[in-house]
């Protein structure tokens, strides 16, 4: 999932992109089942398997359901002059 969140993150002027993983964390930790999230305008995600949503405005944190794990975040360089978007996970 790439985009920008509706705000910036604290501290910052405005909003960088960001990118986390279409996986669900929670079901693919707990029953290493790979279930893809539902998304939804203003910047929600949710697992339809078990319930959680989560909120990719405030670093992808669980918004609603069992607490648990927050989406993988990926980093991101983007180069202006080639318009080039990497994304990374380390």
């Amino acid at each position: 999932i790439v985009g920008l969140p509706n705000m910036p993150e604290m501290l910052a002027q405005e909003s960088h992109v960001t990118c986390y993983d279409l996986c669900c964390p929670n079901c693919y930790h707990d029953y290493n089942v790979s279930r893809h999230l539902d998304l939804h305008i203003g910047g929600t995600a949710s697992c339809v398997s078990c319930r959680r949503a989560y909120d990719m405005n405030n670093l992808g944190i669980v918004s609603r359901g069992n607490g648990g794990r927050s989406l993988f975040r990926y980093y991101i360089s983007y180069s202006h002059p080639t318009q080039t978007l990497t994304i990374n996970n380390n």
